[in-house]
């Protein structure tokens, strides 16, 4: 029963390699495999997950050592709470992002200016990506 097991965990063990063979070439030494296919930098330089889509309110995603990836950003569902808006408690749609950084690469500052910089965007969308268009 233990051999079975054995040769049942072998192709996860061979992937474990070969990702990460193909993170010290591609990110180490910086090597172009684009010609067998793997593009420069598959991941780019933030990954967004949508756990909202999950029913869940919040998420914390932790860093994945294969991908080079310095920002990760879990996306929540949206709910109605109450907020405060000027001096009346409404009820609105909220949502929350929640960040995972390598500080390593971003320091607290940056994610403070990140922070500020997608809560702009979500408060006043029309000012930053102008107006939807019209529904077809």
């Amino acid at each position: 029963e233990s051999t079975r097991s054995t040769f049942k965990r072998i192709p996860f063990l061979l992937l474990n390699s070969v990702l990460d063979t193909l993170a010290f070439l591609t990110g180490t030494l910086n090597l172009d495999l684009s010609a067998a296919g793997i593009p420069r930098d598959p991941f780019g330089s933030v990954m967004i997950t949508n756990v909202g889509s999950l029913g869940l309110q919040e998420a914390y995603v932790p860093l994945v050592p294969y991908s080079r990836v310095p920002l990760l950003l879990a996306v929540g569902a949206v709910e109605r709470k109450a907020v405060v808006e000027g001096d009346q408690i409404v009820i609105a749609r909220t949502l929350g992002i929640f960040a995972t950084f390598d500080h390593r690469i971003l320091d607290g500052s940056h994610a403070s200016r990140m922070s500020k910089t997608i809560r702009a965007w979500f408060a006043d969308p029309e000012r930053y990506f102008g107006p939807l268009p019209p529904a077809p």
